[in-house]
């Protein structure tokens, strides 16, 4: 399995009770298609560099997971058809290689 990192937006005007089920539900389709969450982070009410969906803050959240290669599309697929999401990215985070010294 890979190691991947998500950071998603969530509405400004959702309520703590709303964040909190975009975000379990971000984590259960991580672990529904065999993944691993490694760490989850709510970094709170951000400004956004630009306007989104005629929102300029959002509430950033950042989750490391391993998973298999097939489940991010699975979790992007999620992120777009959920009302709460207005932006996400996904990435694959590279594996370090240490040298011996």
């Amino acid at each position: 399995m890979k190691k991947y990192e998500t950071i998603f937006i969530i509405r400004p005007d959702a309520s703590e009770e709303t964040i909190a089920a975009a975000i379990e539900k971000a984590q259960e389709q991580v672990t529904r298609n065999e993944g691993i969450i490694l760490g989850l982070e709510n970094w709170g009410r951000k400004k956004l560099a630009y306007e989104i969906d005629r929102f300029t803050e959002g509430i950033f959240v950042k989750m490391d997971f391993e998973a298999p290669g097939d489940v991010i599309a699975k979790i992007s697929r999620h992120f777009m058809l959920s009302e709460e999401v207005i932006r996400h990215q996904t990435i694959r985070q590279q594996e370090r290689k240490t040298t011996a010294g």
